[in-house]
């Protein structure tokens, strides 16, 4: 049986909580079952990033530009457009979010991806 695809999406790797769980949660996934990546907006903070560090697991990151915290009512569709996109190509089977505004968009994505 193939592993599942299975994708985490956050609107920044911060050093933070949220952030921190879902590295944990990527990297402890037994990966004969499930095929894990991350998918992260760009932005940074005076926090930290973790992003090398996901790197350094050998978790599959993917940064995507328009996924920013604050709205951006441009960004925003095109961060829909995107996601709905690579949901339409990957057809992941479980895909979880980790912050309000990631969940929003990622939600309208998967319903347009179909």
């Amino acid at each position: 049986m193939l592993p599942l695809p299975v994708l985490h999406i956050i609107t920044r790797l911060i050093i933070g909580g949220a952030q921190e769980n879902t590295m944990f949660t990527a990297a402890l996934l037994d990966p004969a079952r499930f095929d894990v990546g991350i998918l992260s907006g760009p932005q940074t903070g005076s926090e930290g990033s973790l992003i090398a560090e996901v790197r350094a697991r050998d978790i599959p990151l993917t940064i995507l530009p328009q996924l920013l915290r604050q709205i951006s009512p441009l960004n925003d569709l095109l961060a829909l457009w995107k996601l709905t996109l690579l949901m339409r190509q990957k057809r992941y089977t479980i895909v979880l979010t980790h912050s309000s505004k990631a969940g929003v968009i990622v939600r309208l994505a998967a319903r347009l991806a179909g």
